[in-house]
C-alpha cells in the first residue's frame, strides 16, 4: 500500500510542472520486453525520459490495466490505477490519466509513480495517441507471448 503523504507531494510536484500546458502534447512511448523468468518490463518513456516497471506474472497486471483503460474511455471517475508489483512487499507503482480540456490538443496529464524508488513519469500526452498506444501494445505482446513457453507457463491461465 502506497504512503499516501508521498504520493502526494509528487502529484503536486507534476500539477506545479503542467500549471501551463504545452503547446503540444508531448511523445509517449512504451515497450514491453520479453518474459524472463516470470518477469516483464514495461519500459514507458515522455520526451526523451524513460520509466520502467517490472510486472510480477501474479497477478496478472494486463487485466488491471486494460480495464482501467476501458474506464478512461467512457470518461468514468476511475483516473487512477494501483498495480500490485509485487504482491509480497507494499511495492506499488500508480498510473493516473486526468483528461484535460483544451481547445488545441485532445491531451490529458499521464503519470506513473513507483512507491519503492519515490520516482515518477509524467507528460502531457494526447488522448487517442495515449489509448491506442498502450492497448495495442499489450495485445500485441500477449498475441507475440502465446508463441513462446516463457509466457505460456507464467502468463496464461
Amino acid at each position: 500500500m502506497i504512503e499516501h503523504r508521498k504520493w502526494l507531494k509528487v502529484r503536486a510536484e507534476v500539477y506545479n510542472k503542467y500549471m501551463v500546458l504545452p503547446r503540444h502534447c508531448e511523445p509517449l512511448g512504451l515497450r514491453i520486453d520479453a518474459a524472463d523468468s516470470g518477469w516483464i518490463d514495461m519500459i514507458f518513456s515522455i520526451s526523451g525520459k524513460s520509466y520502467k516497471i517490472t510486472l510480477s506474472s501474479f497477478p496478472e497486471p494486463f487485466v488491471g490495466i486494460r480495464q482501467w483503460l476501458e474506464d478512461i474511455i467512457v470518461r468514468t471517475d476511475q483516473l487512477d490505477f494501483t498495480l500490485d508489483v509485487d504482491c509480497d512487499t507494499s511495492w506499488d507503482t500508480i498510473f493516473h490519466y486526468e483528461h484535460l480540456y483544451d481547445l488545441d490538443n485532445d491531451g490529458g496529464l499521464f503519470y506513473l509513480y513507483d512507491s519503492d524508488e519515490e520516482d515518477y513519469l509524467a507528460g502531457y500526452v494526447n488522448f487517442h495517441e495515449f489509448i491506442r498506444l498502450i492497448y495495442t501494445r499489450i495485445i500485441n505482446y500477449a498475441l507475440e507471448g502465446e508463441k513462446t513457453e516463457e509466457f505460456k507457463q507464467n502468463w496464461l491461465e
